[in-house]
């Protein structure tokens, strides 16, 4: 995780950041009832009092005539580890001059948990998205895209059945992703409820976090899927290093339409 903030906003909360873990494709098919009061449930509570606390103790400061920032930015860049980014940050100078450290991901380190409980704040074991492939209604689901060996599971498995907590405390954010993923089961399962702005190229992104931000949103949730894609099909080496260089050019792109005060966020799922 790489932090870009206004130290006199969180003077204690500027050294974040995540950790590589290794991936795994297993089928599971274990889970939590759902009636079971779980740390993730108390943890999302406790973060809901606080908020409500923050949330009072910044009209209190907004009505003495103190301007208060509460704006933030999360960017999730799928699949860049912390080991990767640290052997090649001559490649990201963007990435590299912010502030962060590493942090561990959830277990099992793939997309479709990670994504998941990135969105919701709880655990695999309690969303109940445990794995890449996971046993549903007797098959083997695949998460991302929602198939088994009978095809589209829509219907055996609903998304919102399958997952039934709502991203980001329930508030309908914006999020901005490749619009090819608007619609998909998968988006339904840990993203339901939120306002999607969908981007057909990457440099689009931060056009559209621009227009958000005048528009005077105060949490954008945006996602980028390229390093992931490459480092699946080509591994490391030329492509993947260029693929970094494009993703740092994005971050750098994003900067430039946060305005001043405002926090950036950018973390990863998981690592290679």
């Amino acid at each position: 995780l790489v932090v870009e903030t206004d130290p006199h906003l969180h003077p204690h909360r500027d050294h974040l950041g995540y950790e590589r873990g290794a991936r795994g494709e297993t089928t599971v098919g274990c889970r939590l009832p759902r009636h079971r009061r779980t740390p993730g449930h108390r943890l999302r509570d406790d973060l809901r009092r606080r908020l409500d606390e923050v949330a009072e103790h910044e009209s209190e400061l907004e009505g003495s005539g103190v301007a208060v920032q509460r704006e933030l930015r999360l960017l999730v860049l799928d699949g860049l580890g912390w080991e990767q980014l640290q052997e090649r940050r001559h490649l990201a100078p963007t990435l590299a001059g912010m502030t962060g450290r590493a942090i561990t991901t959830v277990a099992p380190s793939t997309t479709a948990t990670a994504l998941t409980s990135i969105a919701t704040g709880l655990t695999p074991g309690e969303h109940g998205l445990v794995g890449y492939r996971i046993d549903m209604a007797g098959e083997g689901l695949n998460v991302l895209s929602w198939r088994t060996a009978s095809g589209d599971a829509r219907r055996q498995v609903e998304p919102r059945r399958a997952q039934p907590f709502a991203p980001f405390l329930g508030d309908a954010v914006p999020v901005v992703s490749r619009a090819e993923l608007e619609g998909s089961a998968f988006t339904e399962a840990h993203l339901r409820g939120t306002r999607p702005r969908g981007w057909r190229a990457s440099s689009s992104l931060p056009v559209v976090v621009g227009e958000l931000l005048r528009a005077g949103e105060r949490f954008v949730y945006a996602y980028y899927d390229g390093i992931d894609k490459i480092a699946h099909e080509r591994g490391f080496g030329e492509f993947y290093d260029a693929e970094l260089r494009a993703a740092d050019r994005l971050v750098a792109d994003l900067l430039d339409v946060v305005p001043a005060g405002a926090v950036l966020i950018v973390t990863a799922d998981h690592g290679q």
